[in-house]
This record gives structure tokens, C-alpha cells and sequence, in this order.
């Protein structure tokens, strides 16, 4: 194979590649959707990052205040 020829196949194979897993999780997820096949659910060991109820976690409504002050600059120039 001639030089341009690999650079085809290396800029093909970079720009599928990324493609590929995403194209197969929608499929599966509309498989799932659809019923198909059962649903998967996450396992009791897996970290996921959500507050549980009652542990003292922020509330959404407490996120939200918190962005928006940040974004007006109430923070860093006065008062809440």
C-alpha cells in the first residue's frame, strides 16, 4: 500500500472507531426500551454518585442557588 493509502485507513479507523460503541449502546438501549431484552440495572456495589435520601447531601434546589450565585459573582463580591 502506497503512503496515502495508510493515511485513508488510519483517518477512517479514528474516526469509526469512537463511533462504533455509541451506535451499539443506543441500539442496546432501545432494545431495552423496547423490550426485547430484560433491562439492566445497576449492582449494589457500584458507586454512582447520587445523594441518598436523609445523609445530609444537598438538595437540587440548593444545587441550583449555588450555581447561580457563581455565575452572578455573589460569592467573590459580597454578600449572599
Amino acid at each position: 500500500m502506497q503512503a496515502w493509502q495508510w493515511l485513508i485507513v488510519v483517518l477512517v479507523v479514528v474516526i469509526v472507531a469512537p463511533l462504533v460503541p455509541r451506535i451499539l449502546a443506543k441500539i442496546d438501549a432501545k432494545r431495552q426500551l423496547r423490550g426485547d431484552i430484560p433491562e439492566r440495572k445497576a449492582g449494589e456495589n457500584m458507586n454512582l454518585n447520587t445523594p441518598h435520601p436523609g445523609d445530609g447531601s444537598t438538595t437540587d434546589g440548593e444545587i441550583l442557588a449555588g450555581q447561580a450565585r457563581m455565575k452572578s459573582g455573589q460569592n467573590v463580591m459580597g454578600m449572599k
